[in-house]
């Protein structure tokens, strides 16, 4: 898989998504990576404490704190990743469930 894009400022952004599932409890990370005419993916999924469905829709805001927050949390990291994402011609979505677990799915178009 190759992709044309910032390679310090993805990495940044791949190591916020993992660090995120780290500190929710997750147990295993799978990175899939795939690509094909028209974008290169990267998808990561976990098996932690998941996103309410309150929070899903507003993960990506600044300064927006979900009720599972780590201590210390100001609420940046994830709307830092979805500006990396957009910067570089991307989008990132996500789904989650309580419990379960949470798959984060970023497309950079070509």
């Amino acid at each position: 898989v190759t992709m044309v894009g910032d390679k310090k400022w993805t990495k940044e952004a791949i190591n916020n998504l993992i660090k995120n599932a780290s500190q929710h409890h997750a147990k295993h990370i799978t990175i899939t990576l795939s690509s094909n005419h028209i974008y290169t993916s990267i998808e990561i999924q976990d098996d932690g404490e998941g996103i309410e469905n309150q929070d899903i829709n507003h993960i990506f805001e600044r300064f927006y704190r979900a009720k599972n927050a780590t201590s210390g949390s100001f609420g940046l990291g994830l709307a830092f990743v979805k500006s990396i994402v957009t910067y570089q011609n991307g989008e990132i979505k996500v789904k989650s469930k309580p419990k379960v677990g949470t798959k984060f799915t970023i497309k950079f178009y070509h």
